[in-house]
């Protein structure tokens, strides 16, 4: 083989590895990037709901006796590129029977090793009304801010691989902002609740193209009933259903108090539906905390079930402050009704 023919030989097996090096590139661009797109157009939902009650229902809030604060961390499905992480931070204050509730949160998620994040801050106005057979109704409506982004600054492209510097393309951030509304109404007494929210009812369109891309409108619905079995221990049963077009997620379980303690067993369908498709992918959550005082913590991890096993499970942990109730009385003299969502 001469010298010519040894040349052309190089440079095709050359340019067969350039091929190959970027469709391999192009494949980790567009599953990056459409793993975050449909992540990001979907409400992160905690498995621990209670101790970030208004992300279910606007009404949850102001439902303590005083005030109450509470921080929320989630990492879900670490197996993928880091995953998602969820932060969360929540304050909700009872002005007293009669005079309303007021309570904000703030919530940011953040996919993998991409600059792909999603902060949402809101603003909730409540208002109780209590009846003569020691049941209540919350009704409530939320303002909120929104802010997504997508990068690509995650990504290793080829000439940054082959050069050892930074890559010459430019993606940049691409930034949205949008302002939303949110309701909803709980009624409950000692023992039941049932709720029903709405969020994102203005549907703002997130799209960094030419092409529309509007957040689906999420309906939740709650409900949950204590069981108290004597003096020490107590069973609480409850359900959250979530749609947000095309997800329909349905998540039941079972909580148990005994004196400073609780533990819990939740199925997750992540979700169970996507438009006329029914889906496998599951998880069995398992929820463990402690209550001393006016603190709860809590922590819970769920074990990825069906096609999402390998993708890596999802744990939670959760701090709540909330001061003791103060029995405040109602305009009829009457003590509130203590919620029974709160442990």
């Amino acid at each position: 083989m001469n010298k010519i023919s040894v040349t052309i030989l190089l440079n095709f097996k050359m340019s067969k590895i350039k091929l190959i090096n970027c469709v391999l590139c192009f494949g980790v661009i567009s599953f990056f990037y459409t793993f975050s797109t449909s992540v990001l157009a979907q409400d992160s939902r905690f498995t621990q709901f209670w101790s970030a009650p208004m992300t279910v229902n606007p009404a949850w809030a102001g439902t303590v006796p005083q005030w109450r604060a509470s921080v929320l961390y989630r990492q879900q499905w670490y197996g993928v590129g880091g995953g998602i992480q969820s932060f969360f931070g929540g304050f909700d204050y009872n002005l007293g029977t009669g005079r309303g509730a007021l309570g904000g949160w703030i919530k940011q998620d953040r996919v993998g090793s991409l600059k792909a994040n999603n902060l949402e801050v809101a603003a909730i106005y409540s208002y109780k009304v209590q009846f003569a057979n020691d049941w209540q109704l919350s009704m409530a409506g939320q303002l909120s801010y929104g802010q997504r982004s997508q990068g690509m600054d995650g990504l290793r492209f080829e000439d940054a691989m082959l050069s050892g510097n930074t890559t010459a393309e430019e993606f940049g951030n691409q930034t949205v902002r949008y302002p939303d509304f949110g309701t909803g109404f709980v009624a409950y007494n000692s023992k039941i609740w049932v709720g029903l929210g709405a969020y994102h009812l203005l549907q703002p369109d997130v799209s960094v193209s030419n092409i529309k891309d509007q957040i689906p409108i999420r309906i939740t619905a709650q409900a949950g009933y204590r069981i108290a079995l004597n003096d020490e221990h107590t069973l609480v049963p409850s359900a959250v259903v979530q749609y947000q077009n095309p997800f329909l997620q349905t998540d039941i379980g079972l909580n148990w108090e005994w004196d400073f303690l609780y533990a819990g067993a939740w199925y997750r369908g992540l979700p169970t539906r996507s438009g006329t498709q029914s889906l496998p992918s599951s998880a069995l959550a398992l929820v463990s905390g402690v209550k001393v005082e006016n603190w709860q913590f809590g922590v819970s991890y769920d074990f990825a079930l069906g096609s999402l096993v390998d993708v890596g499970g999802s744990y939670e942990i959760s701090l709540v402050y909330m001061p003791k109730y103060d029995l405040r009385r109602s305009a009829r003299g009457r003590e509130e009704v203590k919620c029974p969502i709160n442990f």
